[in-house]
């Protein structure tokens, strides 16, 4: 896929996710995909789509930003950020009503024009305090 089509394919999936299609959003991925998260390793399509559709329940305005995209050979490298707020309890916390906002970085290893592997980080420490559920200390 040449540079300008990657930055398309990314443009459409962050789409999706922003617009919370969770179906459209998985036809960005392989179907035995492995995804590497903060929260845990999720291999296949179906796990993928699970934790997506919890993500989205707890964070219902949850919407991604692409700040940068680089490419070389089959990884593509996407530097975002997420901006959403508290408004569904999490591991039985009350929602706080706080408006988050965390960068990250994915990493995908490419198959074709889907991912097949996917490296997630971001600070989930920063997340959890902004929104209030962790002190600030």
């Amino acid at each position: 896929m040449s540079q300008e089509t990657i930055h398309d394919h990314i443009d459409r999936r962050y789409a999706a996710f922003s617009n919370h299609e969770i179906e459209s959003l998985a036809t960005f991925f392989v179907e035995d995909v492995i995804w590497h998260h903060p929260e845990g390793e999720f291999n296949g399509l179906s796990a993928v789509k699970q934790f997506h559709t919890n993500l989205f329940t707890q964070w219902p305005d949850m919407q991604i930003t692409l700040d940068d995209l680089l490419v070389a050979g089959d990884k593509v490298a996407a530097r975002w950020h997420v901006r959403g707020t508290h408004t569904v309890s999490i591991n039985g916390e009350t929602p706080t009503g706080k408006t988050v906002q965390v960068s990250g970085i994915t990493i995908d290893r490419m198959e074709g024009d889907k991912a097949a592997e996917s490296w997630i980080e971001y600070d989930r420490l920063v997340a959890l305090q902004e929104a209030g559920i962790i002190p600030v200390d």
